[in-house]
């Protein structure tokens, strides 16, 4: 399915402190997201493109949840910048803590932003990378490693080597 949403990827401008705050709260949802949906920015932005009355009643109530949390999580964030051109840390008021890296200076697995979570999570962090993968690591599961990738609708799975699982993982 092809959305034809204006392309963005999370954490571009590592200075727009709102943007930080914004992108570090739909790395959480994405995370949640099944394979082959649109992505959590896209459900954001849900209602701004025609769509079909089918496709609109499908992904409305992500969309809202997507609204909703946006604004539970965010409110209250701190955003503290490096040097221009740094690294920047969202701190979001649930305790979760997001350190943000220039799409210019990624780590050496190309993650540009690392989401940990609060204390009591079962998702220990988040990772983006540059590819738009998001990594979730879990405490406590078969499967410690799970990486959701939204543009090959698809999702691969740590479980005593990684296996590929389309269109979503099972529950």
């Amino acid at each position: 399915m092809a959305w034809d949403m204006p392309k963005r990827r999370l954490f571009e401008d590592v200075a727009a402190k709102g943007q930080l705050v914004e992108d570090t709260v739909l790395l959480s949802i994405e995370a949640e997201l099944p394979a082959g949906l649109p992505t959590a920015r896209e459900l954001l932005h849900w209602g701004a493109q025609d769509r079909s009355p089918q496709e609109h009643a499908q992904y409305s109530d992500l969309a809202v949840m997507c609204k909703d949390r946006l604004i539970q999580r965010g409110r209250g964030a701190r955003v503290l910048l490096d040097s221009p051109g740094g690294n920047a840390k969202v701190q979001l008021s649930d305790g979760a803590t997001c350190e943000v890296f220039p799409y210019s200076k990624p780590t050496a697995e190309g993650v540009v932003a690392i989401l940990k979570m609060p204390p009591g999570n079962d998702i220990l962090e988040i990772r983006y990378r540059s590819d738009e993968s998001v990594e979730v690591r879990s405490k406590g599961t078969t499967s410690p490693r799970t990486v959701r990738r939204p543009r090959t609708s698809d999702w691969l799975r740590e479980t005593g080597g990684w296996h590929i699982q389309a269109p979503g993982p099972s529950k």
